[in-house]
C-alpha cells in the first residue's frame, strides 16, 4: 500500500484469480445482449455482482485505503462498470484519446474526487500488451510541474490536450511554447502547459486479473488499441461530502448543452434540498437518500416548483450564452 499517496492508484497484479474473472465476464456477455456496444460502457447496480469473494476483495480493499490513508470512503460500491474496447465496431480501434480526470462522478459529488475510489480490474484480455490504461503518477507530475500538480490534486471533469493531436487550438495559444491546455470542463478556464502528458505518463501491462486501485482524481487515457478487453470498475464514493446547492445551479452552459441527460439529476438534486430547507448545503449520502423517499403532496408542490426554477435558470443562462 505503500505507493498510494504519493502516486494516487495502486497496481496489484492477479488481483482476481482467474476463476473470477471468468465469472465476471460470463456476467458482462450474459447482459451484452441488452447492450449497444457502441457506447463502450454499462452501468449496474453493486448488488448484481453476486461473487461473494469478488465483493470481498473489493470490500477489503477499501477499508484498508480508509485505514491506510486516512480517507472516508463508504464500505462498499454503489455501482460496477463494464466496459469494453472491440476493433470490430464503431468508435473502436486505434485511435487517439486526450488525457482526462473523469467528469460525471466529480459533477455530482461536489467536486470531492480526493475521497473516491475506482476498483479497475481486466477479467477479460487477448493481448496484455494492448488496450491499457495510461495514468499520470502524481509524485511524478508534481516534480515535473507544481502548477499542474496543484490543479490536478482532487480535481475531475478536465482534458489534458496535447497540442501535436489539436492542431486547431494552436492559434489560440498565448504562450507560443506551450505543448498542452487543460480545459477544466465545469468552468471552461484553460491553462496552458510547457510540457504534455506523454512526457510523464506510466502504462502498466494488464493480464486478466489485474487491478489498478485509482484515487478519483487520477490523470489518465485509454490506450489506443487492435484486441478485445473487458474490464469492470468498482465506483466508490463518499457520502459524508459536503454538497453546496450553488454546485448544481451553477453548471457550465456548455456542459448541459453536451449531456442533457445529466440535467435531469442535477435539477432533482437541487429541488430536493430546497425543499427539505437546506439552503446552502447537505451531505451527499442525505441528497442520495432523499432520491428514495416518498414525498408528501405539500413538498411534492414544491419539488416540482423549484425544479422548474432550476430548469428555467440554467436555460435562460444558456440562451445568453449561445444567443
Amino acid at each position: 500500500m505503500e505507493s498510494f499517496s504519493d502516486k494516487g492508484y495502486l497496481l496489484r497484479k492477479s488481483f482476481f484469480t482467474a476463476e473470477e474473472s471468468a465469472e465476471m465476464t460470463q456476467a458482462f456477455e450474459d447482459m451484452a445482449k441488452d447492450v449497444d456496444l457502441r457506447h463502450k460502457i454499462k452501468i449496474v447496480p453493486y448488488a448484481r455482482i453476486k461473487n461473494e469473494s469478488v465483493k470481498q476483495k473489493v470490500t477489503d480493499m477499501i477499508q484498508n485505503i480508509n485505514q491506510n490513508y486516512g480517507l472516508n470512503l463508504n464500505p462498499a460500491p454503489d455501482a460496477a462498470v463494464f466496459s469494453w474496447t472491440d476493433p470490430s465496431v464503431p468508435c473502436g480501434g486505434n485511435h487517439y484519446e486526450d488525457w482526462q480526470q473523469d467528469g460525471g462522478s466529480y459533477y455530482t459529488a461536489a467536486g470531492n474526487h480526493y475521497n473516491y475510489l475506482n476498483i479497475y480490474v481486466h477479467v477479460y484480455k487477448e493481448d496484455p500488451a494492448d488496450a491499457n490504461l495510461g495514468v499520470v503518477p502524481f509524485d511524478v507530475l508534481r516534480k515535473k510541474n507544481h502548477a499542474a500538480y496543484i490543479q490536478a490534486v482532487g480535481g475531475g471533469a478536465t482534458s489534458w490536450k496535447e497540442l501535436k493531436n489539436h492542431e486547431g487550438d494552436v492559434k489560440a495559444l498565448v504562450n507560443p511554447e506551450a505543448k498542452m491546455i487543460c480545459e477544466d470542463l465545469w468552468t471552461g478556464q484553460r491553462t496552458e502547459y510547457d510540457f504534455d502528458m506523454g512526457e510523464i505518463q506510466t502504462t502498466h501491462l494488464l493480464d486478466v486479473g489485474d487491478a489498478l486501485i485509482l484515487r478519483g482524481d487520477m490523470i489518465h487515457c485509454q490506450q489506443p488499441f487492435k484486441t478485445k478487453r473487458i474490464a469492470l470498475s468498482f465506483r466508490v464514493e463518499c457520502d459524508r461530502s459536503l454538497v453546496s446547492s450553488s454546485h448544481y445551479l451553477n453548471v457550465r452552459t456548455t456542459y448541459v448543452n453536451t449531456y442533457e441527460s445529466s440535467l435531469k439529476m442535477y435539477a432533482n438534486a437541487w429541488a430536493f434540498m430546497k425543499t427539505h430547507k437546506k439552503e446552502h448545503s447537505a451531505t451527499y449520502g442525505q441528497i442520495k437518500l432523499w432520491f428514495g423517499t416518498k414525498l408528501t403532496l405539500r413538498d411534492q408542490a414544491k419539488f416540482y416548483s423549484y425544479r422548474l426554477l432550476f430548469y428555467t435558470y440554467v436555460y435562460m443562462r444558456r440562451y445568453l450564452v449561445f444567443a
